[in-house]
């Protein structure tokens, strides 16, 4: 199943390892030692109820990767919806402060596909309007300070990310594409390298663009029917991983805009999963997954690096590894570590869901009692619960 530019990159990785302790190999087939810890045994969890009013209805669906940021005091959602696309900011009592931004082509405005960033160093929240290729900056109170229009060569990408203080980096995941060939290619496929870079930088200040190392997947997986709904970017406090479907090293941009391979996947996998995502990182850990082939059910297995002894443990979980029977929001309420690419968020140390009324009064026997308290009081239309875990 691995293609010969794959094991040209496993052996340039397995030669680094001798001069470069810091780059992983992982093989989730192998028989790990198992390691007994709850959520609550890694971050502190709290329960806010989004307070709901005319100008404050969330219509989020499940998919909200990436689309909260969160500071002292307060919480800016991201509602990427085609009905009236906005930012939602919030207390951390669930009490609307403002919003910023609404839907157009216009000055300040922006449409469905977006995507943002925010930090309290620059007081800035940046988005990114995808339909048109401009940068939209508000300051942090939600005051439109001005926009930028971007040129098409460092225009290309769907997903961003804040790199220490001073830049901004995109993610082009389609800037290598799958095309068919009439080679002897079991798959009937060859990887072709697009003209667009799959890293761009930004300097914060002036969102000026800044020279960074490219990188390239041998293994990419590209679908029409999954436009990055799967965030591929995990924040740290000293950079971001970046990863693919199917593909076998996970990258590591630092502050600086290093770019350097961190993880290698040997896995020879089946069917339903595909690769290992980076989830969180903690002092002591990195969290991992593996993640499913879109529309496909099986198991789902979740690891942690020990930074510290440089080890491999499987997660003991009980109940979440069958996404037939159980869904992760389920497995996180019951104290399991059952983060993926949906827990994301913003910041190095937050993870976060929503969690509906609907699926709260569903799965009511199964609550505990401070999220049996707060569904007793919501309707069926009310804005969603936000679990907020914050990582130690």
């Amino acid at each position: 199943m691995k293609k010969p530019l794959f094991c040209l990159v496993l052996i340039f990785s397995l030669s680094c390892c001798r001069v470069n302790s810091s780059i992983v190999i992982v093989d989730t087939n192998k028989n790990y030692p198992m390691l007994d810890l709850k959520l609550s045994d890694v971050a502190d969890i709290t329960y806010i109820p989004l307070k709901f009013n005319k100008d404050s209805i969330l219509f989020i669906s499940n998919d909200i990767s990436k689309n909260i940021y969160v500071s002292k005091d307060k919480i800016i959602i991201g509602d990427r919806n085609r009905v009236d696309s906005r930012l939602f900011a919030y207390d951390h009592k669930g009490n609307l402060l403002y919003q910023i931004g609404s839907k157009g082509r216009g000055p300040s405005e922006f449409l469905d596909f977006f995507i943002f960033t925010a930090d309290t160093i620059s007081n800035e929240v940046v988005i990114y309007n995808h339909n048109n290729l401009r940068f939209i900056i508000y300051d942090i109170n939600g005051n439109h300070k001005y926009d930028k229009q971007l040129l098409n060569g460092n225009s290309k990408f769907y997903q961003m990310e804040n790199i220490g203080c001073d830049y901004i980096i995109g993610y082009n995941y389609r800037s290598s594409y799958l095309a068919p060939n009439l080679s002897r290619n079991p798959l009937g496929v060859d990887v072709v390298k697009g003209s667009e870079k799959a890293l761009v930088a930004f300097e914060k200040k002036s969102l000026a663009n800044k020279e960074m190392r490219d990188i390239y997947y041998p293994r990419p997986y590209i679908s029409d029917n999954m436009p990055g709904l799967i965030w591929q970017m995990t924040t740290t406090s000293n950079g971001t991983y970046i990863t693919s479907f199917r593909s076998d090293t996970i990258f590591y941009v630092g502050n600086d805009l290093s770019v350097t391979p961190k993880f290698v996947d040997v896995t020879k996998y089946g069917h339903e999963e595909i690769t290992i995502f980076p989830t969180m990182e903690t002092k002591k850990y990195v969290f991992f997954s593996t993640e499913m082939k879109y529309g496909k059910s099986g198991k789902l297995r979740h690891f942690a690096y020990d930074k510290s002894s440089n080890s491999i443990f499987r997660i003991n979980n009980n109940i979440s590894e069958d996404i037939n029977k159980c869904n992760f929001r389920l497995a996180l309420i019951n104290n399991e570590i059952v983060l993926n690419q949906f827990t994301l968020t913003q910041n190095h140390n937050y993870a976060a869901i929503l969690l509906t009324s609907i699926f709260l009064k569903d799965h009511y026997e199964a609550l505990n009692i401070e999220l049996k308290t707060i569904s007793d009081s919501l309707r069926e239309d009310d804005n969603p619960v936000l679990m907020l875990m914050k990582f130690r």
